[in-house]
């Protein structure tokens, strides 16, 4: 009876408690009979980003003597979920072949940005400019890579030859839109300031 021989494996899950939960969890297997291994792991994870802020800065006794306040939120859903898949078979005792493959796949769904925006003068406390900016993110992304090799002892002095032949492919699409309002008082629109679109796709192979 071969000792190397037989199966193992482990699981995980978390959960995150924050002002918008987050998890993720994974699970790995190994296997080994007699000239033949397996490793292999599935994992995924969902992670969300709900933030809020006031960010405030002034110049009171400079040259312009005045305040922006911007006031808003941050939210942000990023989904993440992949594995690999690890093999080895031994020939004999001098040659072995190896494979591998790895797959990650990462998506915002999306990410969105909303901030209220006050200038102030200083000098006589009046707000001179009321805007809103807005931005919409979203992104995916596929990785795959591929792993073939083979490796041979050429002495008992421990000189190996070995070789590999690989592939990766890599595809990214991201979108941002992106705007500036003008507000009156009742902070209703007036008309856009600044808008702005991009869309950037990326393909490695």
């Amino acid at each position: 009876k071969n000792t190397t021989d037989g199966i193992s494996g482990n699981a995980k899950l978390e959960n995150i408690q924050a002002k918008s939960n987050s998890s993720n969890g994974s699970v790995s297997v190994n296997y080994r009979k007699g000239k033949f291994g397996l490793q292999t792991n599935l994992n995924a994870s969902l992670y969300n980003r709900d933030q809020h802020y006031i960010l405030t800065n002034g110049n009171l006794g400079g040259n312009q003597p005045f305040s922006l306040t911007s006031e808003g939120d941050v939210t942000n859903k990023e989904n993440k979920w992949g594995g690999y898949l690890n093999a080895n078979y031994d020939l004999s005792e001098n040659h072995k072949l190896d494979f591998s493959y790895q797959y990650r796949r990462k998506s915002d769904d999306p990410a969105k940005t909303r901030f209220y925006n006050e200038m102030k003068d200083l000098n006589s406390g009046l707000i001179v400019d009321r805007t809103r900016t807005e931005n919409d993110m979203t992104a995916k992304n596929d990785n795959h890579s591929i792993n073939l090799g083979y490796e041979w002892k050429t002495d008992a002095e421990g000189s190996l030859f070995s070789a590999n032949l690989s592939y990766l492919n890599f595809d990214k699409i991201e979108k941002n839109n992106s705007s500036t309002l003008l507000l009156d008082p009742q902070q209703q629109t007036l008309g856009f300031l600044k808008q702005f679109y991009q869309n950037t796709p990326l393909e490695i192979d």
